[in-house]
């Protein structure tokens, strides 16, 4: 396995782990935000202090996050500007510092919007801000990982989290997926069991790939990309993965930049069977049709077209891809693919000490007549 490079990108150099580069420090207590700001300044992060809150400016400022000390503010007058500000700025982190009085009327602000921001009681250690500011950061470009996000000003404060997931890979230690799964959108992340191949299979998908020579790779179903992602990042190989949910695409996308292998990961958008599958050495299925046959609960969402029909489509397309394939064209399956494999693949490599079994196959001969394979709603 080749080494694992930290990723790297041309932001500036002020970017420190898990921290924004440049944080707006409002209040009228300037010896409380004296405190953050030298706090700030010795883990590398540069403030602006302001005295009062103006929305225009806050709107256009150069900030990742704003901190606001409640206090001398009457909320009657702040509550309307800062609920613009959310609103106006979804990707700018928010921390409140307020009383008892005020943090109440700050939650029932905020009640039921989307990623509302942090609010901290005013007796707080000033390191105890520094980490809700890290924390709020970190949730405001994840949550909206999927929409595109500019990497030169909101990614770089994932570089903690990303580099610890490049150093958990160039170890033999055990691999935890909620350091990789921690990068996407909470919803997300509650899927990764079910929809999101773990670690443990990549890493060893990534040594077969060695072992044959395997230099190109088809993610059928990729989904937020982490196959092709952790895949790039443990292999020479090139990816392509193919999703019909626009915004897990873009996910994989924003995914593949952080850590720097978009030159070797690309993500269509579209339907298995509805677009042209690319060319490659090899095409990986992480039982990609089974979740036609899922109840609406079961579901990832209900965004696409889900039916058992578009399951006896997309097993029959699949089978249609390897009746097209060149003999030596390899298959990865991970949990099968909700059907029976085509007679022409024999079985290479197999892991059963996995959470579910990964078979690594090739095309041996031709494809007999697809009209003589059922298709079957049961695993193999």
């Amino acid at each position: 396995m080749p080494e694992i490079a930290l990723p790297t990108r041309s932001h500036d150099a002020s970017w420190s782990p898990c921290n924004p580069s440049r944080v707006a420090l409002v209040g009228r207590s300037q010896e409380t935000i004296r405190a953050v700001d030298a706090y700030l300044r010795d883990a590398g992060v540069a403030s602006l202090r302001l005295a009062d809150v103006q929305l225009e400016q806050l709107l256009v400022i150069d900030a990742q996050a704003v901190v606001i000390f409640v206090e001398g503010f009457a909320l009657s007058d702040l509550l309307p500007l800062l609920k613009a500000l959310h609103s106006q700025r979804p990707g700018l982190a928010l921390v409140f510092v307020a009383g008892h009085a005020g943090r109440f009327a700050l939650w029932r602000a905020f009640e039921g919007v989307a990623l509302p921001p942090l609010v901290l009681r005013d007796s707080v250690p000033v390191a105890v801000v520094c980490d809700a500011l890290r924390i709020a950061c970190d949730a405001c470009v994840t949550e909206h990982m999927d929409r595109e996000v500019d990497p030169s000003t909101s990614l770089g404060v994932l570089d903690g989290p990303v580099s610890e997931v490049v150093r958990m890979l160039s170890t033999d230690g055990p691999l935890r997926d909620h350091g990789f799964d921690r990068l996407l959108p909470i919803r997300l992340r509650a899927a990764s069991n079910q929809f999101w191949t773990p670690l443990d299979v990549v890493k060893r998908a990534a040594t077969w790939f060695e072992e044959l020579g395997v230099r190109s790779v088809v993610d059928i179903g990729s989904g937020v990309g982490k196959f092709c992602i952790v895949g790039a990042l443990t292999s020479p190989c090139s990816f392509i993965g193919i999703e019909q949910r626009p915004q897990l695409a873009t996910v994989a996308r924003n995914l593949s930049r952080i850590f720097a292998v978009e030159a070797r990961v690309s993500i269509l958008d579209g339907r298995f069977g509805e677009i042209e599958t690319p060319i490659a050495d090899c095409y990986y299925l992480y039982n990609p049709f089974e979740e036609n046959l899922f109840s609406p609960r079961e579901a990832l969402d209900t965004e696409v077209e889900l039916s058992a029909q578009r399951f006896r489509d997309d097993v029959r397309g699949f089978r249609t891809l390897v009746a097209a394939l060149p003999i030596g064209a390899y298959v990865l399956s991970y949990n099968g693919i909700g059907g029976r494999l085509p007679d022409c693949l024999c079985e290479l490599r197999v892991e059963r000490e996995l959470p579910a079994v990964l078979r690594l196959f090739q095309k041996v001969r031709r494809h007999r007549a697809l009209d003589a394979l059922p298709v079957s709603s049961s695993l193999p």
